[in-house]
């Protein structure tokens, strides 16, 4: 019967020299980063590195932004749809909603 060997540890392969940099749960080996858009953020796009923190803010954002909206949709139906794709195409009303975006994701964002 032949011993057990220990097992290496699995390396990843070096990355060249102009690969860009891993998103999502590789960017530097903890956390999360993504980049953001112009769409809802006015400083995009730019890398936004979050810590665990950061990651769970972006969580319950995310899902109470979705239940608000469940909520409307299923109370009031589809002419709130009508309603928020007005307030969407509002040069006015996006200009605020991604200068605030900007704002929390700054807030938000790891530094280096």
């Amino acid at each position: 019967m032949e011993a057990p060997r220990p097992q290496s540890q699995v390396q990843s392969p070096p990355r060249p020299s102009g690969a860009p940099e891993p998103l999502g749960r590789y960017a530097g080996g903890e956390g999360f980063s993504f980049v953001s858009a112009r769409w809802y953020d006015g400083e995009g796009p730019r890398r936004i590195r979050l810590d665990q923190d950061g990651v769970t803010q972006l969580v319950a954002v995310l899902l109470i932004g979705l239940v608000v909206l469940g909520f409307f949709v299923t109370l009031i139906g589809w002419p709130i749809l009508l309603v928020l794709g007005f307030l969407a195409f509002n040069p006015k009303t996006r200009a605020g909603l991604r200068t605030a975006g900007a704002t929390w994701l700054t807030a938000i964002d790891r530094p280096q």
